[in-house]
């Protein structure tokens, strides 16, 4: 008989589109988890020592992606419990997803175009993906790009539109659970 280590998930991980709530319900789950909270944006803007617009001005989409990879290999090398909030563009690197997939669960957050753009169009501290496009074409465009990544790696989904905060954090639970993750 071969005997197989089961994995053991120290950390879970919100992908999905700008305004789908990662940062809501990822501080929820780490307050009710009591797990250690890492905003991958905060993180990059606090090395940076510059916010993410600037960072995007002065050295473009990539050079920002490629801090995003970096984190995420930091990220997959450390031992302790925690929620991880990524920024909606940091899995669809491939190094970046099989970094933060590494003894995690990962749960997407979705929402309608509409609500994004609701929760979304009044942000200054999110640059423009696309120049030139409008605010709902950019979510449209990218939304239509990155559903199937983040299809493709979620393990749980929620979507956001049309649900309360507390209903979500209370399914996720129960799935973490059933996960073998807890306090």
């Amino acid at each position: 008989m071969i005997f197989v280590e089961k994995q053991r998930i120290s950390k879970v991980v919100f992908i999905g589109y700008r305004g789908t709530g990662k940062t809501v319900l990822s501080r929820m789950l780490a307050e009710k988890l009591e797990w250690e909270l890492l905003n991958t944006d905060e993180t990059i803007q606090k090395k940076a020592g510059l916010a993410i617009p600037q960072i995007v001005e002065k050295f473009g989409w990539p050079y920002f992606r490629n801090l995003e990879k970096e984190l995420a290999a930091e990220i997959s090398g450390m031992e302790k419990a925690m929620v991880v909030d990524t920024g909606g563009g940091m899995v669809t690197s491939e190094e970046a997803a099989a970094s933060l997939k590494k003894n995690s669960v990962m749960v997407l957050l979705e929402a309608s175009k509409e609500k994004i753009f609701e929760r979304i169009s009044t942000d200054s501290n999110r640059p423009s993906l696309i120049k030139g496009a409008s605010q709902m074409e950019e979510i449209t465009q990218k939304l239509a790009e990155r559903t199937p990544i983040y299809k493709k790696l979620a393990d749980f989904t929620v979507d956001t539109s049309t649900e309360e905060p507390e209903e979500s954090l209370k399914r996720m639970l129960e799935f973490l659970k059933a996960k073998g993750v807890s306090r």
